[in-house]
């Protein structure tokens, strides 16, 4: 796997056609990606989940110690 230098150092090594091609590439799938959360977002409805979830009681209750040191499988009461 190539670290992050070596990526940046390949890119710099590349002809500036090529550069040019990279950024439009990776410009056009940033809009892309734009665009689908936009889409996620809208089908999202004011009010949906109102009575489906529940907030245990003890939910602001501080962590036990073994939860922090990892010495518990049980990550819920």
């Amino acid at each position: 796997m190539l670290e992050l230098q070596e990526v940046i150092e390949n890119i710099m090594a590349l002809p500036l056609d090529k550069k040019a091609y990279l950024t439009e590439i990776l410009l056009r799938d940033i809009d892309t990606r734009k665009t689908e959360s936009a889409e996620i977002s809208g089908k999202r409805t004011f009010g949906e989940y109102i009575g489906k979830i529940e907030m245990s009681d003890d939910f602001n209750a501080p962590l036990p110690d073994d939860f922090w040191t990892g010495e518990s499988d049980e990550t819920s009461a």
